[in-house]
């Protein structure tokens, strides 16, 4: 898009920029990155850049991811969890009183996220340490409480059966040829 200055009270073209950045921390997520400048390459400072995921499900649909105002240079960003390798998204600026709209569409590259959970040295599993635990031990914990619901539920009808043959009154059984 190319974009030349119209004059005083005529809005500015705003060209958008869009890129992936990687998570640098452990424990964070990567982000999408939109820049927002005019011809001359200056920042569009201050402006809501809304984010977009093209998915089609039951047909094309646009799922928001968020948005963000852009900084001292044209910048606004959200985070993006995905487990896709290459998204569509598209970043959007409805455009103000200074700028025109401006929209641009593009396939994200996102790389794989790297294993760092516990046992990543090893490969043995990518779970966040302090849920490693747990997801080893919930099936076993899971069928035991099955089991323990299963035997109460038992029991319960077995006592139940008694109670009531007990509570029974008993009938006497009368011997033929007496009077």
């Amino acid at each position: 898009m190319t974009a030349t200055h119209r004059g005083e009270g005529v809005p500015d073209v705003v060209v958008l920029q869009m890129s992936y950045q990687q998570a640098t921390v452990i424990g964070t997520r990567g982000q999408l990155v939109a820049r927002a400048i005019v011809d001359d390459g200056s920042p569009v400072v201050g402006v809501t850049v809304e984010f977009l995921r093209e998915v089609d499900f039951l047909g094309p649909r646009l799922i928001s991811l968020g948005s963000a105002m852009t900084d001292a240079y044209g910048t606004a960003r959200v985070p993006i969890d995905t487990d896709q390798a290459t998204v569509r998204i598209r970043a959007r600026f409805t455009g103000s009183d200074d700028y025109l709209p401006a929209e641009i569409t593009s396939d994200i590259n996102v790389p794989a996220a790297p294993d760092l959970g516990a046992g990543a040295a090893d490969g043995k599993t990518g779970s966040e340490p302090s849920l490693a635990v747990v997801a080893a031990v919930m099936p076993s914990l899971l069928a035991a409480i099955a089991l323990a619901i299963w035997l109460f539920l038992i029991g319960l009808s077995a006592t139940t059966v008694l109670a009531i043959r007990r509570a029974r009154p008993s009938v006497p059984v009368r011997k033929e040829g007496r009077s």
